[in-house]
């Protein structure tokens, strides 16, 4: 069953780019422990980038001009996602 308005989306240790992007956490933690991988599972926001979700909930206030350059907002990530860590195939404590 998909969740409302999430994905969860899972980044391999020194990975570039995702390995995988999946409706719900668990099938994201299924995949993740039968192959006993080492990486980052972080739920995000749809159809809302990050840098926008961070300004509506008050996470990020804007400070300076720099932080509406578009260097600054393609770049950007919050630790105010919920993101967890994993090692080899067993998931860590919520952050």
């Amino acid at each position: 069953m998909k969740e409302s308005n999430n994905v969860f989306v899972f980044n391999g240790e020194n990975s570039t780019f995702p390995l995988g992007i999946f409706s719900t956490k668990a099938d994201a933690i299924g995949f993740i422990s039968l192959h006993k991988l080492n990486g980052t599972l972080t739920k995000y926001p749809i159809d809302i980038d990050i840098y926008s979700w961070s300004v509506q909930k008050g996470y990020l206030k804007i400070k300076n001009e720099n932080q509406k350059s578009s260097k600054f907002i393609e770049k950007f990530s919050s630790a105010y996602l919920e993101h967890w860590h994993i090692s080899d195939g067993i998931m860590g404590d919520e952050l």
